[in-house]
């Protein structure tokens, strides 16, 4: 068996960055695909070595393509009868998306809304996802799959160590107005009078980050609130581990892989609701958006953890249903059966 994945992202080992969830996900996907003994490989989708043309495909079983940067090489392969996956890793009617690549909006709606119409097979990562798709592009239910994404509890171990007395905040991820970050700083005046030993510790880099620097700075939190940049993501488990809580903040979260990445390290997750974070319990999210009651639900989240090593063990163990292998294995069975009811020539 012989994939192809057609994106738009780098290598999360090559990269010396922090990759967004796309990356994370891709990667560790073709990763585990090649163990379970299928070839596959990486294209981009669009771009000056974009592909596109039918002799492009000709070695493959199988085009999977991930958002709206897969639509044009979806379209050559079914053009040639080769079977079709598209994964929506994030629909952008949410109002979001990874990377522009400079495509205007309207564009990229068409190519996301081409590639859900060629696709035989359409990949929800969470639930959410998958109701979205349904209520908000009228999607049918029988096209969609929920297969969520794994990770790597090699990368990610739990130290089985009791959580830090004092609140150590992280938040980890693009710093984008999607990932909420400058609604969790507008919250910390409050928070801290609420817990007054509470700090946040910020990794990652986006388009908001000089805005949200700002904002820290302006309601006087820069004692309080560190950002420490970027980081390789095979450097960030030390980070996971010595946090009392890794903080969700996103307007819109299809699945939040920092989130089962922090739980595999033992690390509590909190999120806004509603979220693609199928893998948090009910008291580890809040539909509160409110910058006050926010920071009370956080409060209260904090309040009520569990700090004890068995507890770290407990929400370790969540994360090992999600491992790579058992992500890669729905994938391969799903190529398997788009190859066996490939129409024949």
């Amino acid at each position: 068996m012989h994939i192809l994945q057609v994106t738009n992202v780098f290598d999360v080992v090559e990269s010396g960055s922090l990759p967004g969830g796309l990356d994370v996900a891709v990667s560790s996907l073709m990763a585990a695909i090649s163990q379970l003994g299928a070839r596959t490989q990486r294209a981009p989708g669009i771009g000056p070595v974009g592909i596109t043309r039918n002799s492009d495909f000709k070695s493959y079983d199988v085009i999977h393509g991930h958002d709206w940067y897969s639509a044009n090489a979806l379209k050559t392969a079914k053009q040639i009868g080769l079977p079709t996956v598209f994964t929506s890793h994030l629909p952008l009617r949410g109002g979001f998306t990874y990377r522009d690549l400079g495509v205007e909006w309207k564009d990229k709606y068409r190519m996301e809304e081409d590639a859900l119409k060629i696709a035989d097979a359409i990949i929800a990562p969470s639930h959410f996802v998958k109701e979205y798709l349904i209520k908000e592009y009228g999607v049918s239910p029988q096209k969609l799959r929920v297969l969520p994404h794994g990770v790597d509890t090699d990368i990610f171990p739990s130290l089985q160590n009791p959580l830090p007395s004092e609140d150590r905040l992280l938040f980890v991820g693009r710093i984008t107005q999607q990932k909420g970050l400058e609604i969790l700083i507008r919250a910390f005046p409050k928070l801290i009078k609420l817990r007054p030993s509470v700090s946040l510790k910020i990794i990652g880099s986006g388009e908001r980050h000089t805005a949200a620097a700002n904002l820290v700075s302006s309601l006087g939190l820069s004692d309080r609130i560190h950002f420490s940049g970027p980081k390789n993501h095979l450097a960030i488990a030390p980070e996971y581990q010595s946090a009392t809580a890794l903080i969700m903040p996103s307007l819109f979260e299809p699945f939040g892989l920092v989130g089962l990445e922090a739980l595999a390290c033992g690390c509590p997750t909190f999120a806004i609701s509603p979220t693609g974070a199928d893998y948090l319990d009910r008291s580890e999210k809040t539909s509160v958006v409110s910058v006050e009651r926010f920071a009370e639900a956080l409060d209260v989240f904090l309040e009520s953890l569990d700090r004890s090593v068995d507890a770290a063990i407990l929400r370790s163990r969540r994360a090992y249903e999600y491992s790579p292998l058992a992500y890669a294995q729905r994938h391969f069975n799903l190529y398997e059966e788009l190859i066996r009811c490939r129409p024949r020539r």
